[in-house]
């Protein structure tokens, strides 16, 4: 796969575009912007553009879409969690891909986990974890392994993040 160079602006002006298309909540937006404009040394650029990307066509395949809470992480990656009475739901960025955790709150405030990594492109983990977490119903996802994710640990990666250059 070609890797493109994309700089700071080129990204914010993809982001503006996705925002402007109304496919996501200003709320969301807004907040992906600050994370653009606050964390503008340590955030890893195009990983923001991938998840807001992942996030619009989150929405555009399930009725009842609410946008996660989206945080920066210390080493450059961002984080998104979604929060019910029952389930949670987190989307850690990697730099081989994505770790999601699932969280099951059952009765005594027993808590199951259940966890998972994929590319950071794999929209169909991606969506069937969101469904596990929406309906309650969806089974969570079987593991897969990940090329990207071995060759980050052999070192043959070209660069950091590199997984998340499409």
């Amino acid at each position: 796969m070609e890797k493109r160079a994309m700089d700071k602006k080129t990204i914010n002006d993809r982001l503006k575009k996705i925002c402007a298309e109304g496919a996501l909540a200003q709320s969301f937006c807004r907040r992906m912007e600050e994370l653009l404009a606050k964390e503008e040394r340590t955030l890893k650029w195009k990983v923001l553009l991938v998840a807001v990307e992942r996030v619009g066509r989150l929405k555009k395949s399930v009725t009842r879409f609410v946008e996660p809470m989206a945080v920066g992480t210390r080493d450059g990656f961002i984080q998104m969690a979604w929060q019910s009475a029952e389930r949670s739901l987190e989307f850690q960025a990697t730099d081989p891909g994505w770790y999601i955790i699932g969280t099951t709150i059952g009765p005594n405030d027993r808590r199951t986990y259940s966890d998972i990594e994929c590319d950071p492109f794999d929209n169909a983990t991606l969506l069937q974890c969101y469904r596990w977490f929406e309906d309650g119903k969806a089974a969570w996802p079987e593991s897969k392994w990940l090329t990207k994710k071995k060759k980050a640990a052999t070192g043959d990666s070209d660069e950091e993040g590199s997984a998340w250059i499409p």
